[in-house]
């Protein structure tokens, strides 16, 4: 489950703003990438901050914590590549699974 909240101009660059997680399994000790995908694939990391209200959104009666779901990433207005066919999250659990 993700959601991407923002998508914005920022100088020459562009931010993309979200949370990203897996079904009830605690988001703490995983990590998260955007995937450039084309021709040639790119796994590039992102910044992590806290996302309480992904907790109290979606685990009333899970007791899941997703707190550590937030992302966001930046790219250089210059560096996005011509015929990327599109942009996916990928997410690796703490026993190193990929989703």
């Amino acid at each position: 489950m993700f959601n991407v909240e923002k998508v914005q101009k920022v100088n020459q660059s562009y931010l993309i703003e979200g949370w990203a997680g897996l079904t009830n399994l605690n988001s703490n000790n995983n990590s998260i990438n955007i995937v450039l995908i084309g021709k040639e694939n790119y796994i590039l990391d992102v910044n992590y901050f806290k996302r309480p209200d992904v907790t109290n959104n979606f685990s009333s009666s899970t007791k899941i914590n997703y707190d550590g779901s937030g992302f966001k990433w930046y790219i250089k207005k210059r560096k996005i590549l011509r015929g990327r066919d599109s942009i996916g999250i990928l997410i690796i659990d703490k026993s190193k699974r990929v989703y």
